[in-house]
């Protein structure tokens, strides 16, 4: 027998040649049977994929051969058919159409507008010409086109022609429609450098509603997008008198007014329209602190926060039972560097309306700002003490405190921050921060492994003890919570 024939004997051929032990062929067949199982569903994923960017296109085509002009759904095709990679084929399409049948308009209309968006404008314009001339939609569409070749005389002349066209029609003029033509004929206009004729376009929207409110206000809101300041400001007047006594709409444009003049430079004008606007709004209405802050911003530019000041304070005498006057004037005492006055303003209006978060909150802040910690901790304890349900307060004290190196006595407050809310999976991020910011780490630590109880499902408190660690233990945790989500993307935890 030959030296190796025996079949007890080990074997000395080339390992390749050994034959697979049982397990690791039936492992090797599975990887086999995966891999093809996953490059069939990847390909039938394709086809699918393949089939439903078919579909829509079709019924993109189908919708415009009823409306070639639609802007929006030829966008929508377009787009479609560049995510697909067929944007050439598309124009290959609507070319043979158009060389088949010369009065097939929607073929036409499309494949213009393909060569449009191709910077093709001269072939653009040669495939519109056949269709004659006094068609809104078509006039508008050679507008948009002269445009873009920065014909803006012929624009303005197509644009203009279109819309004429569009107020004749017998049907009702579409809004959008409207404004979308208005808009680029007042921009084709400017380009001339020709502002009267840009306002006389988009008064012309105006035209539409008179007396409407709303309409008004989108044609000064126009205007002034295009810098027609002036014009915008005029149109807003307008838009007062029509809102009558309805002090939303009156602030709402007494606030644009504002903003206009504060663009354009003219402050003391615009001060006097955020005044009215401050007037008409409730005490404690959001918008007020914004434009008292406006406000002094533009007092601080003209050099008059002490004339504010003196009217502030003479509204505050005539409305003894408003608190936030108060405050306004004490903001307005402090920007102008009169912090002291300001801090005997609050001091005052905190003793008489003890009650009052804001004075509370902005008399803790001033102290504070002076230095005064102690004091200001203890403004915040005594709001906090009248309203035991606010939430925050022993966290602003707490920060004071800490900020101070009382360590300890910021525990202690935002203990009972914590208290306040004993479910919240946020505070206790929050307060972890906050403590790791000032060494606490292990108490930071006790916070977020609190998190992870009360919050199995969210991943945050894993990141943040991942984070304070500085280790990778915590990852565990992580990818339990990432597999019990169900959510692959999360198990990619970066390891430190």
């Amino acid at each position: 027998m030959p030296p190796h024939s025996d079949p007890h004997s080990a074997p000395h051929s080339a390992p390749h040649s050994d034959p697979q032990p049982a397990s690791a062929a039936r492992a090797t067949l599975r990887a086999g049977r995966c891999h093809t199982l996953a490059g069939v569903a990847l390909v039938l994923a394709s086809a699918a994929f393949g089939q439903r960017a078919e579909d829509s296109l079709e019924k993109l085509k189908r919708f415009l051969d009823r409306r070639p002009y639609h802007a929006q759904v030829f966008a929508q095709l377009e787009s479609a058919a560049t995510i697909a990679g067929q944007r050439d084929t598309l124009h290959a399409e609507y070319a043979a159409r158009v060389a088949a049948a010369d009065d097939d308009l929607a073929a036409r209309v499309v494949l213009a507008r393909l060569e449009a968006r191709a910077r093709r404008t001269a072939e653009a314009l040669e495939l519109l010409a056949p269709l004659g001339a006094g068609d809104a939609d078509l006039e508008c569409l050679r507008g948009e086109i002269y445009a873009m070749r920065a014909e803006f005389a012929l624009a303005a002349e197509h644009l203009q022609l279109g819309y004429d066209a569009l107020r004749a029609s017998a049907t009702p003029i579409e809004p959008r429609k409207a404004e979308a033509t208005l808009e680029q004929l007042a921009r084709a206009q400017l380009a001339l450098n020709d502002r009267p004729a840009a306002t006389a376009a988009l008064l012309q929207l105006a035209d539409l509603a008179p007396t409407d409110y709303e309409q008004r206000y989108r044609v000064a809101e126009l205007m002034g997008d295009l810098s027609l300041n002036d014009a915008a400001l005029s149109q807003l007047e307008v838009a007062a008198e029509l809102a009558g006594e309805d002090s939303a709409r009156l602030v709402r444009a007494a606030v644009a007014q504002g903003s206009l003049l504060e663009r354009s430079g003219r402050w003391r004008e615009a001060d006097a329209c955020f005044a009215r606007a401050v007037e008409r709004l409730a005490a404690g209405h959001w918008r007020r602190a914004e434009l008292s802050a406006r406000r002094r911003a533009l007092h601080a530019r003209l050099g008059t926060l002490p004339r504010l000041a003196d009217e502030l304070r003479e509204a505050a005498l005539r409305a003894p039972h408003e608190p936030l006057l108060r405050v306004e004037l004490a903001a307005t005492l402090t920007a102008a560097g009169q912090a002291e006055d300001a801090r005997s303003t609050l001091a005052e209006a905190a003793s008489a309306f003890p009650d009052s978060l804001s004075i509370a909150t902005a008399y803790a802040e001033a102290l504070a700002s002076a230095g005064e910690v102690e004091r200001a901790v203890e403004e915040y304890q005594r709001i906090a003490a009248r309203h035991p349900e606010v939430q925050r307060l022993h966290l602003a004290a707490g920060l004071l405190l800490a900020g101070a190196g009382e360590l300890t006595g910021a525990s202690t407050q935002w203990q009972r921050e914590l208290e306040l809310a004993p479910e919240s999976v946020a505070l206790r991020l929050e307060l972890a921060a906050l403590m790791d910011s000032f060494d606490l780490r292990a108490r930071a630590n006790e916070l977020l492994k609190e998190a992870t109880r009360l919050a199995p499902s969210d991943l945050r408190p894993v990141r943040a003890l991942i984070a304070l660690s500085g280790s990778t233990a915590a990852l565990d945790d992580a990818e339990r919570v990432a597999r019990a989500r169900g959510d692959a993307a999360l198990l990619e935890e970066p390891r430190l």
